[in-house]
């Protein structure tokens, strides 16, 4: 979809406080259209407001939606391969939460996955880890993400197994012992939802 003429959008009465959803969401629209060098320069016309002293407020906010949508479309042009955990748990995100406290059910506490991310590349899968890392790795290289998406999903059905092997009661078996070895008590309450938000439909 091409974007017409470019012009400055006029919200000189915004009040940003006061904008509902739908406004902010169509703001965003209309400058997700808009060439690269229409937002560079509205970027610019933005920032130097700013500088002047002229509309802060809007040209704060106007400017704040504006970097959100331009980092949005690089990160759509170039995922990110630095933080290989976040790709792996990338389909728990809906479930997380930054608190300690008792969770409810199928809810994960975001601090259990970095000792869950440790002991799969120690314990759990070290192999597929490896294998995970290199993909990760050539995509950097190569500057293409055409394998990235099933280099993933590789990944996180073996971690999905990898966790349900461990959190499987054997007879006979130490699986205290085991799942110790992949962090305190409130881990192990979160590993089954782990694996069953990585294993998917």
């Amino acid at each position: 979809m091409r974007a017409g003429p470019f012009h400055r959008p006029y919200y000189t009465n915004v009040h940003t406080g006061r904008m509902s959803q739908t406004s902010i969401e169509r703001l965003r629209d209309y400058l997700a259209q808009l060439p690269p060098q229409a937002q560079a320069l509205l970027m610019r016309e933005f920032e130097r407001a700013i500088e002047r002293g002229e509309d802060i407020t809007v040209a704060t906010f106007v400017l704040e939606q504006l970097r959100k949508v331009v980092r949005g479309s690089d990160e759509e042009v170039r995922p990110r391969t630095d933080d290989p955990a976040r790709l792996l748990f990338r389909p728990l995100e809906p479930f997380l939460i930054d608190s300690n406290f008792p969770v409810r059910p199928g809810q994960i506490r975001r601090a259990s996955l970095l000792p869950v991310w440790q002991w799969l590349n120690r314990d759990g899968a070290p192999d597929q880890a490896r294998e995970f890392e290199a993909a990760l790795a050539l995509v950097r290289e190569t500057g293409t993400a055409s394998g990235l998406e099933a280099a993933i999903r590789k990944f996180q059905l073996a971690a999905a197994d990898a966790i349900f092997k461990i959190a499987t009661p054997v007879r006979g078996s130490d699986k205290p012992r085991e799942l110790a070895r992949i962090g305190p008590p409130n881990v192990i309450e979160d590993i089954a939802a782990d694996r069953l938000g990585l294993a998917g439909p």
